[in-house]
C-alpha cells in the first residue's frame, strides 16, 4: 500500500494586539493594517538623484499586508506606504473609483472616515520604527479579513500586476473599454448592462505580430445566464418578449443601445421578482447584447493588426481557472456592479459559457 504524508501549512503566530480606531496613536505595530491613513508628515524620496524628503501634510496610507504590517520589526521591518493626495478633485475621484487612473488608489469612505486618495507614484517604505507614534487619522477598512479589506488589497495588487497589452491591441479594445468605462454606473443603457457584467477577459493567439486572432469573454452572473440545455425550444419573441419591447422588434437587427436598454430592464425585473422572470428571455438578450456589441464596437476597426475577434459568453460559475490563467482583464472590477447589492439573493443553476457565432 502506498503511504501518503499530510503537508501541513500554517502562517507564524502572532500575537494580537487591541484595535485602534481613528484618533489613537499607534503604539504598538500590531494594530496597524493596510488601509490606515497615518500622520507621517515626510517620506523618503528621491530628487536629481539625491536623497530627499516629500512633505506628506495629509499623512500615509499603509499599503503592505496587514499580516506583513504586523510582523515582528526583527523579521520585517518596514513597511509600504503611498502620501495622501492634497484637495483632489472629483474628476481625480471619480477616474480612481472606475480604474482610469491606476496610480491613484480610491480609499472608500468607511465608518466615519471619508474617502481619500492615495498617490501610488510616490510609494515607498518606511522603518515600522518610525510609524510608532503616528496619528491614526481615519480607517478604510472595518476589520483586518473583511469584505472591504480584500477588496482594498485587490485594488494595490492590480496596480502592480495589470497585463501590458500591446498598443495595437489597446487602440482595438479602447471604444470598448471607454464606452464601458464612461457608462458604468449611470443611467445609459450600456452602462447598466455593464454593471451586470462581472469581468470582460481577453486572450489572443499571440501578442507579437499583426494578424492576431483575439477572443472576448463576457463573463456574466449564472443567476441571469442558463445553461443552453435549459432554454425553452417554443420560447418565441411574440410570446416570451420582456414587458416594455415592441412585438415587431427584431433582436438581430436592432442597434446596440435598444437591446441595452431592454436587456437592462429584463436583468433588473429579475432582480426585482426572480421567480416570475423569463430565463430564457434573459438568455436571447445577452446573445444579443454580445452580437451587437461586437459588431457595433469592435468589428469595424478589423484590419490590419486584429484579424478576427471571438466573443465567448460565459457564466462566472463556469469560467475556469484555466481559462483565468490564460486571459488578462479589459478590468471592469473597478466600475460600479451589481455584486455588491445582490449579496444573498438566491443564483440560478449552472450556466457553462457558450461561444457565439
Amino acid at each position: 500500500m502506498r503511504k501518503y504524508s499530510i503537508l501541513h501549512l500554517s502562517r507564524p503566530e502572532i500575537a494580537s494586539s487591541p484595535d485602534m480606531e481613528a484618533g489613537d496613536h499607534l503604539e504598538d505595530i500590531r494594530s496597524a493594517r493596510q488601509g490606515d491613513v497615518l500622520a507621517i508628515p515626510w517620506i523618503p524620496t528621491v530628487t536629481a538623484g539625491l536623497p530627499a524628503q516629500l512633505p506628506t501634510p495629509h499623512g500615509v496610507v499603509v499599503l503592505s499586508q496587514t499580516c506583513d504590517v504586523v510582523r515582528d520589526p526583527g523579521f520585517r521591518p518596514n513597511i509600504l506606504v503611498a502620501p495622501i493626495l492634497d484637495s483632489p478633485t472629483q474628476q481625480q475621484f471619480s477616474d480612481a473609483r472606475r480604474g482610469r487612473a491606476p496610480l491613484l488608489l480610491h480609499l472608500p469612505a468607511v465608518g466615519g472616515s471619508a474617502e481619500r486618495l492615495a498617490d501610488l507614484q510616490h510609494a515607498t517604505s518606511v522603518t515600522k520604527s518610525s510609524a510608532i507614534g503616528a496619528l491614526l487619522t481615519s480607517r478604510h477598512t472595518t476589520a483586518d479579513s473583511s469584505a472591504d479589506a480584500a477588496h482594498l488589497g485587490a485594488r494595490v495588487g492590480r496596480t502592480y500586476s495589470r497585463f501590458a497589452f500591446p498598443d495595437e491591441v489597446h487602440a482595438f479594445t479602447d471604444t470598448l473599454s471607454k464606452k464601458a468605462r464612461e457608462t458604468s454606473g449611470s443611467s445609459k443603457p450600456f452602462g447598466r448592462v455593464i454593471d451586470y457584467v462581472e469581468d470582460l477577459r481577453l486572450k489572443a493567439n499571440q501578442w507579437d505580430r499583426p494578424a492576431r486572432v483575439l477572443t472576448l469573454y463576457i463573463v456574466v452572473p449564472s443567476r441571469l445566464l442558463i445553461h443552453r440545455d435549459d432554454v425553452d425550444p417554443d420560447w418565441k419573441w411574440a410570446t416570451g418578449r420582456p414587458e416594455k419591447s415592441k412585438q415587431t422588434e427584431d433582436m438581430n437587427t436592432v442597434p446596440l443601445a435598444r437591446v441595452s436598454e431592454i436587456l437592462a430592464d429584463a436583468c433588473d425585473a429579475y432582480e426585482a421578482d426572480p421567480q416570475t422572470a423569463n430565463l430564457t428571455t434573459l438568455f436571447r438578450l445577452w446573445h444579443a447584447w454580445s452580437q451587437r456589441t461586437r459588431t457595433e464596437l469592435l468589428d469595424p476597426l478589423i484590419g490590419e493588426e486584429i484579424a478576427e475577434v471571438r466573443l465567448n459568453l460565459e457564466s462566472d460559475d463556469q469560467f475556469s481557472l484555466r481559462q483565468m490563467r490564460r486571459t488578462a482583464s479589459l478590468d471592469l472590477e473597478d466600475l460600479s456592479d451589481s455584486r455588491g447589492a445582490m449579496e444573498g439573493k438566491q443564483e440560478a443553476g449552472p450556466a457553462p459559457g457558450r461561444e457565439i457565432d
